[in-house]
């Protein structure tokens, strides 16, 4: 898993939404221009940046969207820096605003598609934690249609098992990728929710290997994430190396399956997100040399 510099295979690359201060409600091009430039200067590979398509906030215009998605796609064309996906999120379980959130995805898949994005990491029904395993089900029922029209613009659903949402604990993920059809639904894993949600991100990535096409790597604080309410918890993640994640199980656990997808370093909340980008790209290459040594 080290670069060629080329989204979709392998290399480590960056989530930069931070640089946008953690906002998700708004645009902040200045702030994800400073992302992209010091993720080509860091020699990143790629980057992923959030698409603002979510319920929360007020609702985005079309000419918002696409504006949007414009500038995105200009910044990565002057910075020379690829894109690995555009991150979304889709409030599915709602019958009354399900179509509308499936054509925000499958739409938003067709446009990166000819930005060369292969990569579609959502969250499903952030903010809404039901207990047991119910809505987790329906969701992976849902989603496998969806995955199927994204698959014919090219693009790979990745569902992305998150705090706050259906698909959240190492039951629901269970539940979730029982019921969405393998063919058409991968797994975005973040180890740093993984672990928070009471999952353990080895077991996890060794478990579902095969439905593995994306990853995040992010740390987090149990701690601090145990001793914290709300949105306060997101700031017990951490840069990779700085919590409690095993990293060295987690890609050792990927090396095993011959992974070569997209693999991302990313802390949510970081109050200081060079720093954050500068130490993610250091610590990786160290734990990336030692652990293909």
């Amino acid at each position: 898993m080290t670069g060629n510099g080329t989204p979709g295979a392998s290399g480590i690359g960056y989530c930069i939404f931070t640089f946008e201060g953690g906002d998700w409600t708004r645009d902040d091009f200045d702030g994800l221009s400073r992302g992209f430039d010091l993720a080509a200067e860091l020699g990143y590979d790629y980057v992923e940046v959030p698409s603002l398509v979510y319920s929360a906030g007020p609702p985005r215009t079309d000419s918002q969207f696409l504006h949007r998605l414009g500038r995105v796609f200009d910044l990565a064309e002057r910075h020379g820096v690829p894109l690995s996906a555009i991150f979304a999120a889709a409030a599915l379980l709602d019958p009354d605003t399900r179509e509308t959130e499936i054509d925000q995805l499958t739409v938003l898949a067709r446009l990166v598609s000819t930005a060369g994005v292969k990569h579609l990491p959502v969250t499903l029904s952030m903010g809404s934690t039901p207990p047991g395993t119910d809505d987790a089900s329906e969701l992976g029922r849902i989603v496998s249609e969806v995955g199927r029209q994204t698959d014919s613009a090219g693009v790979r659903l990745a569902v992305h098992p998150h705090i706050d949402c259906p698909v959240e604990t190492p039951e629901q993920i269970e539940a979730f990728f029982a019921a969405a059809d393998p063919e058409t639904v991968g797994m975005c894993l973040d180890t740093g929710h993984v672990q928070a949600g009471g999952g353990d991100p080895v077991a996890i990535a060794k478990r579902y290997a095969d439905r593995i096409c994306y990853v995040h790597l992010k740390d987090v604080d149990m701690s601090a994430y145990r001793q914290a309410t709300g949105r306060e918890r997101y700031k017990a993640f951490r840069d990779p190396g700085q919590g409690d994640v095993d990293f060295r199980g987690v890609m050792g656990a990927l090396r095993d399956r011959g992974y070569q997808g997209p693999v991302l370093a990313e802390n949510d909340l970081s109050p200081d997100p060079a720093t954050s980008m500068a130490d993610a790209m250091s610590y990786l290459q160290r734990e990336l040399s030692a652990e293909g040594s």
